[in-house]
């Protein structure tokens, strides 16, 4: 599991795991596996749905965790519940089937959603995975760095580049509305920013407001 460090990872809709999987070439990559919890499906299955479509909308942009796959698990499952995190022996057991779809192909995922979940098969996500030691709540909470806090020069620089990706997330029609430390991530070696979790971001098609932006 990629969501057990801190409490508030552990997100309501889905959980998060480290997965290995295959490239289109047949090589191991890892990234991090974002799987639907199924006893919270009818709050969780709009979610996946809005967080495919505006992942996609923001597949180009740099700073936005790419989404690199998107599809559905039938899991062969004794209790009918994932095993819990510290049996990591159970969970790399577990076995099933996978309908993969790519990342350009919402229509295909949307349509099958409601009929998957109703047939038991657990909606993913496969998005790029991003360190743990990278996410700025490490950088910026005292009680978790010591007091040993960056330079205001980068800071305001990582605020810059976060003001960016939001001002190029709005020219494409998508409001980003889960603002907190937790979902943003710096990685010093390219001095760049990025934004998880976009699952309750909005994409507006007929175009934004002033009051969405602000």
């Amino acid at each position: 599991p990629l969501d057990a460090w801190m409490p508030e990872a552990r997100g309501s809709s889905a959980r998060v795991y480290l997965c290995n999987y295959l490239g289109g070439g047949g090589e191991q990559r890892q990234a991090a596996l974002k799987l639907m919890r199924l006893d919270k499906a009818d709050y969780a299955l709009p979610l996946f749905r809005a967080e495919v479509r505006v992942l996609s909308a923001m597949q180009d942009v740099p700073g936005v965790a790419r989404l690199l796959e998107c599809g559905f698990l039938r899991m062969a499952l004794d209790e009918g519940s994932l095993p819990p995190d510290h049996d990591l022996e159970a969970i790399k057991a577990l076995c099933g089937d996978a309908v993969r779809i790519g990342p350009d192909s919402f229509d295909r995922f949307s349509a099958q959603l409601a009929v998957r979940v109703e047939a038991g098969w657990a909606p993913y996500l496969l998005i790029e995975k991003r360190r743990r030691e990278d996410n700025l709540l490490l950088m910026c909470d005292a009680s978790l760095n010591h007091g040993h806090f960056q330079p205001v020069p980068d800071l305001l620089f990582i605020a810059i580049q976060i003001c960016d990706i939001l001002h190029t997330a709005h020219q494409r029609n998508v409001v980003y509305r889960d603002h907190k430390i937790l979902h943003y991530y710096w990685q010093p070696e390219n001095n760049g920013v990025s934004i998880i979790d976009w699952n309750v971001a909005r994409y507006h098609p007929e175009g934004l407001t002033a009051v969405d932006i602000d």
